[in-house]
């Protein structure tokens, strides 16, 4: 009987000795999805290592928390935003990698869509209900389901897509992949798509459409507040025809864009520092603030030998632009490159870098765990100022001033 006792003593203690403090414990993460509401960074599933490295033989465990960081947080000893994990994520949440999280800035919400489960086992177990659009209210820290609609009926739940949102509160989602983790009617391997599926929050109604036979997954999607309704950009990522062939490396000179008002595609050569061929990089974009010019800022992916990559580039629009910001000259290698990070615009003049999974398994370091894994970037005039692109996050700067790397290349203010 003592002997039982004090078996079930242990056992617990030991249990409780595994238990991975999301913020406390944290090595790494990567393939996160993340969104900013208001000045508040919110960070869902992804892959996460815990620990005080990283060694060949670390697996990295789904991460089940949501967490969030107060991106004006910044008066504190480590001059970047705490991270915290009190927020409220039931097991029937979805906890998935390569989604995106579309905020509703409107009504404070945020959608989870896309994404594939560990295994095809935790899809199965928690895929019982078929497809199910979830929803978190950062007002009253709930989590609930969408309410069905028949629009619904033609939508799969693809991975590694890229995803926006309009300002009139319309989301979309272009390419992935299914997968057998990601979607449970999907039987065989993974299969790159090439529609544009939609969601008004407004409506709560969907549509799913196919403007061309090219198949592409792992680039980046932005809406800009151009033309008449607005534009979708895209580039980078991989690439195939309509019959499933051979996949490539998409040229990062084509940017395709999307005419929202006339529902029309084309593609539009890019000039300049043009980047080498990318999947699995993350960008953010800003603007002037007369409009005269829309500016992508990109970082990191990996290339087309596998190798993770570290450097920033710039596409302006609509001069079709490409500018190399970092590291100038280019590096041939990166050792500390990296895929499958998180960028995500805050004050509208800064972003920030979260994660990533680095390529070259010689580093056994942390990425920067007392902050989670943050890099910041300064957009604006002021990586001019304080001569230096890296910087922990501002709070004392307003607005988007046209840094002069771009003016000299694009014009403007």
């Amino acid at each position: 009987m003592i002997y039982a006792l004090i078996s079930a003593v242990l056992a617990v203690a030991a249990a409780q000795q595994n238990i991975k403090d999301p913020v406390d414990d944290f090595c790494r993460r990567h393939r996160q999805q993340t969104c900013v509401i208001d000045s508040k960074l919110y960070i869902d599933g992804g892959m996460v290592y815990y620990g005080g490295s990283k060694s060949n033989d670390s697996v990295p465990e789904q991460n089940t928390w949501l967490l969030w960081e107060d991106t004006a947080d910044v008066k504190n000893d480590l001059a970047f935003p705490y991270q915290h994990a009190n927020l409220t994520k039931e097991a029937t949440v979805p906890s998935v990698s390569g989604g995106v999280l579309w905020p509703d800035t409107a009504n404070k919400l945020f959608y989870l869509f896309g994404g594939e489960y560990p295994s095809t086992d935790d899809l199965r177990t928690r895929d019982t209900q078929g497809f199910t659009l979830w929803f978190y209210d950062t007002i009253y820290n709930t989590w609930n389901r969408s309410a069905s609609d028949a629009s619904q009926a033609s939508i799969n739940w693809p991975a590694f897509g890229a995803g926006t949102v309009t300002d009139e509160g319309v989301a979309y989602y272009y390419g992935g992949y299914l997968t057998e983790k990601s979607d449970s009617s999907w039987r065989g391997g993974d299969f790159m798509l090439n529609n544009l599926i939609s969601y008004d929050m407004n409506t709560r109604r969907w549509n799913n459409n196919t403007w061309d036979q090219t198949r592409r997954a792992e680039g980046s999607l932005h809406y800009i507040p151009a033309s008449e309704g607005g534009m979708l950009d895209y580039f980078g990522g991989v690439e195939t025809n309509s019959t499933g062939g051979e996949i490539t490396y998409a040229n990062m000179r084509n940017v395709h864009l999307f005419d929202l008002a006339n529902s029309r595609w084309y593609t539009q050569t890019a000039t300049g520092d043009v980047p080498k061929a990318r999947r699995g990089f993350c960008a953010g974009v800003v603007w002037a603030e007369d409009q005269s010019s829309y500016n992508i800022y990109l970082f990191g992916g990996l290339g087309s030998d596998g190798a993770g990559l570290g450097d920033l580039y710039v596409l302006s629009i609509p001069s079709f632009q490409w500018t190399l910001i970092w590291p100038t000259p280019q590096w041939a290698t990166f050792p500390g490159g990296r895929g499958r990070s998180s960028c995500d615009v805050f004050n509208g003049n800064q972003m920030m870098i979260i994660g990533g999974d680095f390529t070259n398994s010689s580093i056994s370091d942390c990425d920067v765990p007392k902050i989670g894994g943050q890099h910041a970037l300064l957009l604006g005039q002021e990586n001019v100022e304080l001569d230096t692109w890296w910087h922990a996050p501002l709070d004392n700067i307003t607005g988007y001033r046209v840094p002069d790397q771009l003016v000299e290349k694009i014009g403007g203010e």
